[in-house]
């Protein structure tokens, strides 16, 4: 989904925190199965986190435990809210 940009007073649209939100979920899946064992960390900014952490708690806590990884949330407030970031903490 899509919502009318703030920034850009409707000329240009954005993805919503919800979409980012899920993207990132599936890519935290992709990456599990690629990458060296240890934690990870999802890096987004605060909106992202948000929906991350309250609308979709349970989802990305079941997500968590099928990857059999401690996932952390780190907000950064400075990234774009349609990026996040996906590294391994090991």
């Amino acid at each position: 989904t899509t919502e009318i940009c703030s920034c850009c007073a409707g000329l240009g649209r954005i993805v919503t925190a919800e979409t980012v939100a899920f993207n990132a979920m599936r890519a935290l899946g992709r990456e599990a199965r690629a990458a060296v064992p240890g934690g990870m960390v999802v890096t987004a900014c605060d909106d992202v986190i948000d929906v991350l952490e309250e609308d979709v708690s349970r989802a990305f806590s079941e997500l968590s435990a099928s990857l059999g990884r401690l996932v952390q949330l780190r907000r950064d407030p400075d990234m774009d809210e349609d990026a996040f970031e996906i590294s391994v903490d090991g």
